[in-house]
């Protein structure tokens, strides 16, 4: 899986994480947005994993939970199937 930001069409706004699975070499599934629980109307950005946890983090200057200017979030990382 890789994780990135983007402020492409269809987002919720500012800049957000998409994620994508890897699907052979050098070939790679459709991006998806990680969705409200992290892409928020602002610039939602620098997606990392810490090295040795099942958390995600990331960059945000949301404004419905800000100490500041930019503040760093995480939640559990939870792997989702996108097969049915």
């Amino acid at each position: 899986m890789v994780y990135f930001t983007s402020a492409r069409p269809g987002g919720y706004g500012g800049t957000d994480i998409y994620g994508a699975m890897q699907s052979g070499p050098n070939s790679w599934g459709p991006a998806v947005n990680l969705g409200p629980q992290v892409n928020t109307a602002s610039a939602d950005m620098c997606p990392a994993l810490p090295p040795g946890t099942g958390t995600f983090s990331w960059f945000s200057n949301r404004s419905d939970n800000s100490f500041g200017s930019i503040d760093i979030f995480w939640t559990n990382k939870t792997n989702l199937s996108t097969t049915p």
